[in-house]
């Protein structure tokens, strides 16, 4: 890092500390994202521009290594709004957070059904539920049926954010979870006032999944189930870091995923970005003070404070509901052809269709100034450059 960067840094650190309630407004930090940021050094002219907004009597470049002393004169145009900015070093996942919710759910399978683990009295679950469920396997639960749902209470103490997962739905027999009908809906904090209730419903979209399949495409078979609901209200600083990225249209990569996803990095070229959201190691100075830790696989990062107070970690449990899983009805149309698998090392035959390429996933861009077929006249001779997509990175073939 240059000098400049250096003070610069020290001088946005220092104020953040003497300003903690002071924070950009929300939209104007998604439009900085979006904007991707100037980077520091990159010219004069973003130098001066910068060193304007701060203000120069607050900067103090003189003496190489010394921190910047504080001004009476700074004057930081930002608004104040609810919460203060916060900085946590968090480490970076071992999965997304849609295959973090699926191993938590599926974390379930084969074990006993669950109990009620929520030792805090100042929360309180009550489910309400029809005497009967009956589900298609892969349709779920018909509509117009009577609707299921948890109804989260939060009887007394200060406001406390947290995130309510669930209720998702888990088929029991014989005493043993053997099914299950997850929710894909990445909760979002909510923050409890005294005396507050706030009703969650079971949405089992996709009907339901047996305990015994790893991919999470067979449903579970036709019979007589019991079936319970799960809720779980939890916060902890990790969440409440991932919760201000999403705001600001950012996320954390996996940790064997940073290699692959660095500033500049091909992954990062727009096509990678998940659910709208850049990996945050992609644009590491569009937030003010991230820091990448790469031999400890952790990223230093500022965050919403008003999103975490407290750890919270509970979770209830419905009484048992009888449960029919019904066959889904023939719709009439014709069964899927069967299309034959790419086979390692045999050459790709232009016009056919392959139901998978076991080597890995294969990406095509055109050349830069053909952006697509549709730009492309019969005759035409255009370069496409196919990559090779892994967890840890991609090559060019």
């Amino acid at each position: 890092m240059d000098e400049f960067s250096e003070r610069l840094r020290a001088a946005t650190a220092a104020h953040a500390t003497r300003s903690a309630g002071a924070r950009a407004p929300r939209g104007l930090r998604a439009s900085v994202a979006r904007a991707r940021m100037l980077r520091i050094g990159s010219s004069a002219a973003v130098a001066a521009v910068m060193i304007a907004g701060i203000g120069a009597t607050g900067v103090g470049l003189s003496g190489m290594g010394a921190t910047p002393e504080a001004s009476s004169e700074v004057s930081v145009d930002l608004s104040i709004d609810d919460g203060a900015v916060a900085y946590a070093t968090v480490p970076l996942p071992d999965m997304h957070v849609a295959e973090s919710q699926w191993e938590h759910i599926t974390g379930l399978c084969g074990a006993p059904v669950p109990t009620t683990e929520a030792p805090d009295p100042r929360f309180d679950v009550t489910y309400e539920a029809p005497a009967r469920v009956e589900a298609y396997q892969v349709r779920g639960v018909p509509p117009g049926a009577a609707p299921a749902s948890a109804d989260v209470t939060y009887a007394e103490g200060p406001s406390l954010p947290v995130f309510v997962d669930g209720p998702f739905a888990l088929y029991v027999s014989d005493g043993i979870v053997v099914g299950l009908a997850p929710t894909y809906q990445t909760p979002v904090v909510t923050t409890f006032e005294r005396g507050r209730s706030a009703t969650y419903r079971w949405d089992p979209m996709g009907g339901s999944v047996a305990c015994d399949d790893e991919t999470g495409n067979d449903v579970l078979a036709p019979g007589d189930y019991q079936m319970v609901l799960v809720t779980r209200v939890h916060n902890d600083v990790e969440s409440a870091v991932m919760q201000s990225l999403r705001i600001d249209g950012f996320t954390l990569p996996m940790a064997s995923e940073l290699p692959a996803f660095r500033e500049g990095g091909y992954e990062c070229d727009g096509m990678y970005v998940w659910n709208n959201l850049t990996p945050l190691t992609c644009e590491p100075n569009a937030l003010p003070g991230v820091e990448i830790h790469e031999d400890d696989s952790a990223i230093t990062v500022p965050y919403d404070a008003s999103y975490f107070t407290e750890d919270v970690d509970l979770t209830y449990v419905s009484s048992p509901i009888n449960a029919r899983i019904m066959r889904d009805i023939d719709d009439g149309a014709p069964p899927p052809p069967d299309i034959p698998a790419y086979e390692r090392g045999a050459v790709p035959v232009c016009g056919e269709t392959y139901d998978g390429i076991d080597s890995g996933s294969i990406r095509g861009p055109l050349e830069a100034s053909t952006h697509s077929l549709a730009d492309v006249s019969p005759g035409d001779m255009v370069e496409p450059e196919l990559w090779r997509l892994g967890r840890a990175g991609s090559r060019p073939n």
